[in-house]
């Protein structure tokens, strides 16, 4: 199946990323972060295919300082943090089919959940954000992780930056946003979902509500 069909991915968010050279799609899916003057400098690699040993690793010399970003409206001082670019794709996915209006908040991914130095960057290049949501994974025992990097990677965000942003948490119920995409497709299309715990936010959609799910 497609990329983006398998990982449940919107067409559109896809197609617009190809066109800005965000995303490129050779033997595996590569995902761009740039620098200021449009400069390619960090490159996260995912491979395409269901089978065989999965490929997930940045490309050589790749400076993790420059985040995969996606932008929100110009008037947003709000950015939410993820992992990875699929985690940044997958909420913002999220965020458009529950009618969620964190839609309009600037993404970002940081290259792991230490990594954290792709959002000092993007604070500094971006200072009329006010406001940060960690939407780090859920590396918790339920799901495989003997230490919990989502988690541990929130808490240092809001050590740091605590002090002078507002920032709030937003975990995923599952492992981590694709596998909260994912499971709220198979919901939709009416497959038995998989057992989850309850999520709060302060900013939910009413098509989330409706599904028990918070964005």
């Amino acid at each position: 199946a497609p990329y983006h069909t398998e990982k449940c991915l919107d067409p559109e968010t896809v197609l617009k990323l190809l066109g800005t050279g965000q995303i490129r799609m050779y033997q595996n899916l590569v995902m761009v972060g740039y620098d200021e003057k449009r400069t390619a400098r960090y490159a996260s690699m995912r491979s395409m295919n269901s089978s065989g040993k999965p490929v997930k690793v940045d490309v050589a010399g790749s400076n993790k300082s420059y985040p995969f970003t996606l932008e929100g409206s110009s008037g947003s001082d709000t950015v939410c943090v993820f992992e990875s670019p699929i985690e940044a794709m997958s909420y913002q996915t999220l965020c458009k089919i529950t009618d969620s209006n964190r839609i309009s908040c600037q993404m970002i991914s940081l290259g792991g959940a230490a990594a954290i130095q792709a959002l000092d960057r993007y604070l500094r290049e971006h200072p009329k954000i006010r406001s940060i949501v960690s939407g780090l994974n859920n590396d918790s025992n339920a799901f495989g992780h003997d230490i919990n990097a989502g988690r541990n990677g929130t808490e240092k965000i809001i050590e740091k930056y605590g002090p002078t942003y507002a920032v709030t948490a937003h975990t995923p119920f599952l492992n981590d946003w694709n596998d909260v995409l994912k499971n709220y497709r198979k919901e939709l299309e009416g497959e038995p979902p998989e057992q989850v715990r309850p999520v709060r936010s302060r900013q939910s959609g009413p098509k989330a509500k409706q599904m028990g799910m918070a964005i």
